[in-house]
């Protein structure tokens, strides 16, 4: 009896109630703790097996976790044993030529790859371009998917910012005594303060108060608390409207909350979920202290969860 029972253990049915009662037996103890050790990673890794994910990397697991568009290989299956597809996008040469293969191939041919999936512009061109961002400014060189993180308008592959002419936006520009709605460059010349782009004056010309937009964990004085808005899901904001400054060096608590990605008005580990989220998306609301503009890097995941621990 004892060895049909270490027989069917082997073949992955266990016959729980007959085992229950022999392991309970002092003189079987020791036997059962021998079998179950030899027979467990035998079961464990016959219902396992690799998945190709969608990154073209293999990992080890059961069927169930091979998600989010995985490919599972089957039961008894390596890593060691299978070839993953390797995903392709957009390759761009120093010319601007561009074709569809693997990163690596694409790197060791010196060459800038964009991203997975993404195809090469019509006839052969690189998809990348001239990015019009919201102050007016123009950075040449990036991808539709990096202009529209920055908040900017992609101005369409293989454009260059000599080309291209950038919207000048108006806003508030505020002196001692009145209020007039110029571009940043005209306000800058008569000593004004420029409230920031869409920004309004108030009644009879006068300036509209003044505050920062805490957004996500950035700080801006130039956002009109009209347009403080949270930019994307997870990632809150919040006007403070009797700030006249951002948070000093070293600060991340005043005005703005850094901790509070959310903006739910209290710190909690959804908060660093959010904070996760977005800065594996590049968003520049995960730059800790800037501006909304300039992209994140590893530093700011570590100066998030010092602001997570500090508290506000």
């Amino acid at each position: 009896m004892f060895g049909a029972q270490t027989t069917n253990a082997f073949s992955g049915v266990w016959p729980l109630r007959g085992a229950a009662r022999i392991c309970t037996k002092p003189r079987f103890s020791l036997a059962c703790a021998t079998i179950i050790a030899l027979v467990l990673p035998s079961i464990a890794a016959a219902q396992s097996g690799a998945c190709c994910n969608l990154s073209g990397s293999c990992t080890l697991g059961s069927s169930s976790q091979c998600v989010s568009g995985g490919a599972y290989q089957g039961n008894g299956t390596s890593c060691a044993s299978v070839v993953c597809p390797q995903p392709i996008g957009a390759c761009c040469n120093g010319s601007g030529g561009c074709t569809q293969v693997g990163r690596q191939q694409c790197q060791l041919a010196g060459s800038t790859y964009i991203a997975d999936g993404v195809a090469c512009g019509t006839n052969a061109v690189c998809p990348i371009g001239a990015c019009c961002l919201s102050d007016g400014s123009c950075t040449a060189g990036l991808s539709q998917a990096n202009c529209q993180t920055l908040g900017g308008g992609f101005q369409g592959n293989a454009t260059t910012c000599v080309v291209v002419a950038c919207p000048v936006p108006i806003g508030a520009c505020c002196s001692t005594t009145s209020c007039a709605a110029l571009n940043l460059n005209l306000c800058t010349l008569f000593n004004g303060t420029w409230r920031g782009p869409n920004t309004a004056c108030a009644p009879n010309n006068t300036c509209p108060p003044s505050g920062v937009c805490c957004r996500g964990s950035t700080c801006s004085t130039s956002i009109a608390q009209t347009d403080c808005t949270p930019p994307a899901t997870g990632i809150g904001a919040r006007f403070t409207a009797d700030a006249a400054a951002c948070n000093t060096a070293g600060s991340h608590t005043t005005p703005c909350c850094h901790a509070d990605f959310n903006g739910s008005g209290t710190i909690s580990p959804q908060d660093i979920f959010d904070f996760l989220n977005a800065w594996f998306a590049a968003s520049p609301y995960a730059h800790i202290g800037g501006n909304g503009v300039t992209p994140p890097t590893v530093q700011d995941i570590f100066d998030f969860l010092g602001a997570w621990f500090g508290g506000c």
